[in-house]
């Protein structure tokens, strides 16, 4: 039996997927859970596989080629059986084979990233001031940046480092930074081009936690 509609009131509207009257102020539709603004049913999401099922998988289909290796070398000094001694071995070592070759075209190598030359890094590099660097980092994060500054303090040996600079030699615009390279003292006066890695905290020597842009350095000039 058709449904007898009225007319609607100023807060109803019908559903353009399905009809249905909903009120205007819905996101979703009741009847049938479309998006109101698009028309588009709210798609379920699909079933995972089972990973109790998927590792019970991977175990028995890897017990089979040991299993069938075993037997093999078994039935190799057993008299009467040595004819399946060599199908079971082959098919054991086939076994194995193809499991090498499935996991070594399944695995997804990690893209690396080109090096950039010198002259790439400093083209890309941009000058931003120490307070948008520090209050809206996330913006800047693996972005280059080149600054000048005096080294307040370095730690570390084996020429990797962990740096504080002070930006401008501003000490209220520090900078830590990640240095990997020949020996950087205290008070030299350096120029930077670094990657912007986000914001290191520490705590100071006075027990209260302090926190800078972190930067790591890719090109140094000791002036």
């Amino acid at each position: 039996m058709a449904e007898s509609r009225g007319p609607l009131e100023d807060h109803q509207q019908f559903c353009t997927a399905c009809g249905q009257i909903i009120n205007k102020s819905d996101v979703f539709c009741g009847s049938c859970g479309s998006d109101v603004q698009g028309g588009h049913p709210i798609q379920q999401a699909s079933r995972k596989p089972n990973p109790v099922f998927r590792v019970i998988w991977i175990v028995v289909s890897l017990l089979i080629p040991v299993f069938g290796l075993v037997l093999g070398a078994i039935y190799l000094f057993a008299r009467g059986r040595r004819r399946y001694a060599g199908m079971l071995l082959g098919l054991g070592i086939l076994s194995i084979i193809m499991w090498s070759a499935i996991a070594d075209s399944g695995s997804e190598s990690t893209p690396v990233a080109p090096k950039l030359t010198h002259s790439q890094i400093k083209a890309k590099a941009e000058n931003i001031p120490y307070d948008s660097l520090f209050r809206y980092n996330e913006r800047y994060i693996g972005k280059i940046i080149m600054f000048k500054g005096e080294v307040v303090q370095a730690i570390g040996s084996s020429k990797i480092y962990a740096l504080r600079v002070n930006m401008n030699d501003d000490y209220d615009q520090t900078v830590y930074v990640e240095y990997s390279g020949p020996r950087i003292l205290e008070g030299d006066s350096i120029q930077i081009w670094g990657e912007v890695l986000g914001l290191e905290t520490y705590t100071s020597i006075f027990g209260g936690s302090v926190t800078l842009p972190r930067v790591e350095e890719l090109i140094t000039v000791v002036k």
